[in-house]
């Protein structure tokens, strides 16, 4: 082997532990990106319809338990939520937060439906033992029913407003949810089991009707 071959050789070769140095210091470093961070990209993801970005949140179990694909959440984003937002810009400040302990991070924009009323777009990413996730397709649907049906007394909603714009939105979703075979969707908490569409109908109805006792 004459000095030139050597040469290429040991070229290519510290090319390619450079590559894999950067390769390995992108890695560590986006994993200790703030997770109030990673919730500000899912939020412009959203508001852009970009399922792709939002499905690489989704954990194993919403996947498999929960049958979410990209494809089908690029439906349900297509049908539910690019239609009744006004832009997908979201150049204004967005508001962040992180839980002591880096276990929660969320971030918030303010939006403007179709309909003319401004909404707050938010998400949150949670740290589980396979990294940040979060319950793509409930944050998906409970952002989307606040945009299209929910009611605000001046900048806040109303108490209970949340329920009842699930409520408006399951019964309005619903059919289109199961005919893309979704069962319902995932806790936030990955202890508890998938909430079935009848389960989320029933939670949000009991909850209303202890905010009418007090």
């Amino acid at each position: 082997m004459n000095m030139s071959s050597r040469s290429i050789k040991y070229s290519a070769g510290a090319a390619a532990a450079l590559l894999t140095l950067v390769v390995v210091a992108s890695y560590i470093k986006d994993a200790r990106r703030p997770l109030s961070d990673r919730a500000t990209d899912l939020v412009h993801a959203y508001v852009k319809g970009d399922a792709n970005s939002l499905m690489s949140y989704a954990s194993d179990r919403e996947r498999t338990e929960g049958k979410l694909t990209k494809e089908k959440l690029q439906k349900v984003m297509d049908k539910l939520v690019v239609p009744y937002l006004a832009t997908g810009d979201t150049s204004a400040a967005v508001q962040t937060m992180d839980d002591t302990g880096d276990i929660h991070g969320m971030a918030i924009a303010s939006v403007l439906g179709r309909n003319g009323r401004p909404a707050d777009v938010g998400w949150d990413v949670y740290l589980l033992q396979e990294g940040p996730k979060c319950p793509v397709l409930r944050q998906v649907l409970t952002n989307s029913w606040l945009v299209r049906f929910a009611h605000r007394d001046g900048k806040d909603l109303p108490r209970g407003e949340v329920f009842r714009a699930s409520l408006a939105g399951l019964k309005e979703d619903e059919a289109f949810l199961r005919s893309l075979d979704l069962p319902g969707i995932m806790p936030v908490d990955p202890a508890k089991e998938l909430a079935t569409w009848d389960a989320v109908r029933t939670h949000c109805m009991d909850t209303l009707a202890t905010f009418a006792m007090r």
